[in-house]
């Protein structure tokens, strides 16, 4: 049994600048005695798209083993909610102590924090506009 290669025909428009090292690729492989069965633009440019589609593959498998990365606003954006935090626990205790208040004030409630929650998502979406 004869194995059946599926060949496809293409036709892609080539730079000059890459043209123009396919035709340094040509001259470098003729002055070091290759035939020009193997030293032929068509030969060259195919090799140059066989390593170019290793290369993207080697790149998609990489980036799906890879953990997906933490971009810069992320960075900001928890950096600006401790920040909020803090700020909040500062508030909260400079009142604790500015006046005689009850314990149950001083501590957060379920409906404060949720209140608090909103506040910082509030103030972060407003600094860094979420897409």
């Amino acid at each position: 049994m004869e194995k059946v290669k599926n060949k496809y025909r293409l036709s892609l428009p080539i730079p000059d600048s890459i043209l123009k090292q396919i035709d340094e690729f040509v001259e470098d492989k003729r002055t070091d005695g290759e035939p020009n069965s193997t030293s032929n633009r068509t030969v060259i440019a195919m090799e140059m798209l066989k390593i170019g589609c290793l290369v993207m593959q080697k790149r998609k498998a990489n980036k799906d083993n890879e953990e997906p990365q933490i971009t810069l606003d992320d960075k900001l954006a928890l950096i600006a909610q401790s920040v909020l935090k803090i700020e909040f626990m500062e508030n909260l205790l400079f009142y604790a102590t500015k006046k005689n208040q009850e314990k149950t004030s001083l501590y957060m409630s379920d409906e404060n924090h949720k209140k608090y929650l909103e506040e910082i998502e509030y103030k972060l979406s407003y600094f860094f506009k979420r897409k």
